[in-house]
Protein backbone atom coordinates (compact mmCIF):
# COMPACT_ATOMS: atom_id res chain seq x y z
CA UNK A 1 0.00 0.00 0.00
CA UNK A 2 1.61 3.23 -1.09
CA UNK A 3 0.94 6.48 0.67
CA UNK A 4 0.31 9.81 -0.99
CA UNK A 5 1.34 13.24 0.19
CA UNK A 6 -1.01 16.03 1.17
CA UNK A 7 -0.19 17.78 -2.11
CA UNK A 8 -1.25 14.72 -4.14
CA UNK A 9 -4.61 14.47 -2.38
CA UNK A 10 -5.09 18.23 -2.38
CA UNK A 11 -4.65 18.41 -6.15
CA UNK A 12 -6.95 15.46 -6.75
CA UNK A 13 -9.69 16.48 -4.29
CA UNK A 14 -9.48 20.29 -4.45
CA UNK A 15 -12.88 20.70 -6.14
CA UNK A 16 -14.58 18.46 -3.59
CA UNK A 17 -12.92 20.25 -0.65
CA UNK A 18 -13.83 23.65 -2.05
CA UNK A 19 -17.47 22.59 -2.49
CA UNK A 20 -17.53 21.42 1.15
CA UNK A 21 -16.00 24.71 2.25
CA UNK A 22 -18.53 26.71 0.22
CA UNK A 23 -21.37 25.01 2.11
CA UNK A 24 -19.83 25.98 5.46
CA UNK A 25 -18.76 29.57 4.85
CA UNK A 26 -21.47 32.23 5.03
CA UNK A 27 -21.53 35.47 3.08
CA UNK A 28 -20.93 37.52 6.24
CA UNK A 29 -17.75 35.72 7.21
CA UNK A 30 -14.33 37.19 6.59
CA UNK A 31 -13.22 33.86 5.14
CA UNK A 32 -13.85 32.65 1.60
CA UNK A 33 -14.20 28.97 0.68
CA UNK A 34 -10.85 29.14 -1.11
CA UNK A 35 -9.17 30.60 1.97
CA UNK A 36 -10.72 27.89 4.14
CA UNK A 37 -9.44 25.13 1.84
CA UNK A 38 -6.00 26.76 1.74
CA UNK A 39 -5.88 26.90 5.55
CA UNK A 40 -6.86 23.24 5.68
CA UNK A 41 -4.04 22.45 3.27
CA UNK A 42 -1.54 24.29 5.47
CA UNK A 43 -2.76 22.41 8.56
CA UNK A 44 -2.34 19.06 6.80
CA UNK A 45 0.91 19.79 4.99
CA UNK A 46 3.75 17.38 5.63
CA UNK A 47 1.63 14.32 6.39
CA UNK A 48 1.35 11.18 4.32
CA UNK A 49 -1.99 9.46 3.91
CA UNK A 50 -2.74 5.80 3.46
CA UNK A 51 -6.19 6.38 1.99
CA UNK A 52 -8.54 8.92 0.54
CA UNK A 53 -10.92 8.18 3.41
CA UNK A 54 -8.37 9.21 6.01
CA UNK A 55 -7.49 12.37 4.10
CA UNK A 56 -11.16 13.41 3.68
CA UNK A 57 -12.06 12.77 7.33
CA UNK A 58 -9.00 14.67 8.53
CA UNK A 59 -9.78 17.53 6.11
CA UNK A 60 -13.29 17.83 7.56
CA UNK A 61 -11.84 17.92 11.08
CA UNK A 62 -9.35 20.59 9.98
CA UNK A 63 -12.20 22.67 8.47
CA UNK A 64 -14.03 22.42 11.78
CA UNK A 65 -10.91 23.57 13.64
CA UNK A 66 -10.35 26.52 11.31
CA UNK A 67 -13.99 27.62 11.57
CA UNK A 68 -13.97 27.27 15.37
CA UNK A 69 -10.71 29.22 15.60
CA UNK A 70 -12.17 31.98 13.40
CA UNK A 71 -15.36 32.12 15.45
CA UNK A 72 -13.34 32.26 18.65
CA UNK A 73 -11.15 35.07 17.32
CA UNK A 74 -14.18 37.11 16.22
CA UNK A 75 -15.63 36.81 19.69
CA UNK A 76 -18.97 35.39 20.76
CA UNK A 77 -20.59 38.67 21.74
CA UNK A 78 -19.51 40.65 18.72
CA UNK A 79 -22.19 40.38 15.99
CA UNK A 80 -22.97 36.77 16.92
CA UNK A 81 -19.37 35.74 16.30
CA UNK A 82 -20.07 32.09 17.02
CA UNK A 83 -22.97 31.94 14.56
CA UNK A 84 -22.07 30.20 11.32
CA UNK A 85 -24.12 28.17 8.86
CA UNK A 86 -23.89 24.83 10.64
CA UNK A 87 -27.38 23.47 11.08
CA UNK A 88 -28.89 20.46 12.76
CA UNK A 89 -31.15 18.40 10.55
CA UNK A 90 -34.59 17.81 11.96
CA UNK A 91 -37.22 15.35 10.78
CA UNK A 92 -38.72 18.01 8.50
CA UNK A 93 -35.42 19.07 6.93
CA UNK A 94 -32.56 21.38 7.78
CA UNK A 95 -33.04 24.09 10.34
CA UNK A 96 -32.70 27.51 8.78
CA UNK A 97 -31.34 28.92 12.03
CA UNK A 98 -27.55 28.87 12.21
CA UNK A 99 -26.33 27.55 15.52
CA UNK A 100 -23.46 28.63 17.72
CA UNK A 101 -20.37 26.96 16.31
CA UNK A 102 -18.58 27.13 19.64
CA UNK A 103 -21.47 25.30 21.34
CA UNK A 104 -21.55 22.67 18.57
CA UNK A 105 -17.81 22.18 18.95
CA UNK A 106 -18.15 21.71 22.72
CA UNK A 107 -21.07 19.35 22.17
CA UNK A 108 -19.07 17.26 19.69
CA UNK A 109 -16.17 17.06 22.15
CA UNK A 110 -18.52 15.86 24.90
CA UNK A 111 -20.18 13.37 22.55
CA UNK A 112 -16.78 12.03 21.48
CA UNK A 113 -16.07 11.16 25.12
CA UNK A 114 -19.14 8.91 25.19
CA UNK A 115 -19.64 7.80 21.59
CA UNK A 116 -16.72 8.55 19.32
CA UNK A 117 -18.26 7.10 16.14
CA UNK A 118 -21.46 9.13 16.64
CA UNK A 119 -19.28 12.24 17.03
CA UNK A 120 -17.45 11.35 13.79
CA UNK A 121 -20.76 10.90 12.00
CA UNK A 122 -21.97 14.29 13.25
CA UNK A 123 -18.73 15.99 12.27
CA UNK A 124 -18.81 14.53 8.75
CA UNK A 125 -22.48 15.44 8.39
CA UNK A 126 -22.34 18.95 9.85
CA UNK A 127 -18.94 20.12 8.66
CA UNK A 128 -18.40 17.85 5.68
CA UNK A 129 -21.94 17.93 4.35
CA UNK A 130 -21.74 14.21 3.61
CA UNK A 131 -24.83 12.04 3.15
CA UNK A 132 -25.48 8.92 5.22
CA UNK A 133 -24.29 6.77 2.32
CA UNK A 134 -21.06 8.76 1.94
CA UNK A 135 -20.41 8.62 5.69
CA UNK A 136 -21.03 4.86 5.69
CA UNK A 137 -18.41 4.50 2.95
CA UNK A 138 -15.96 6.78 4.77
CA UNK A 139 -16.31 4.97 8.12
CA UNK A 140 -16.78 1.51 6.60
CA UNK A 141 -20.03 0.83 8.46
CA UNK A 142 -23.57 0.24 7.25
CA UNK A 143 -25.83 3.11 6.28
CA UNK A 144 -28.24 1.93 8.97
CA UNK A 145 -25.49 2.31 11.59
CA UNK A 146 -24.76 5.83 10.34
CA UNK A 147 -28.44 6.80 10.55
CA UNK A 148 -28.64 5.43 14.09
CA UNK A 149 -25.47 7.28 15.13
CA UNK A 150 -26.76 10.48 13.50
CA UNK A 151 -30.06 10.29 15.43
CA UNK A 152 -28.11 9.85 18.67
CA UNK A 153 -25.67 12.66 17.84
CA UNK A 154 -28.42 15.05 16.75
CA UNK A 155 -30.38 14.47 19.96
CA UNK A 156 -27.23 14.85 22.06
CA UNK A 157 -26.29 18.10 20.31
CA UNK A 158 -29.81 19.53 20.53
CA UNK A 159 -29.80 18.97 24.30
CA UNK A 160 -26.31 20.48 24.55
CA UNK A 161 -27.35 23.54 22.53
CA UNK A 162 -30.48 24.11 24.61
CA UNK A 163 -28.59 24.11 27.91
Amino acid sequence: MSSESTSDYYERLYGELRALAARRVSAGMSLSPTELVNEVYLKLQGHEWASTTHFRATSVRAMRQVLVDRARSRGREKRGGGQVPVTLVTGSGESEQPVDLMAVDQGLKALAQERSRAAQVAELRLFGGLTAQEIAEELQVSERTVKSDWRLARAFLQVALES
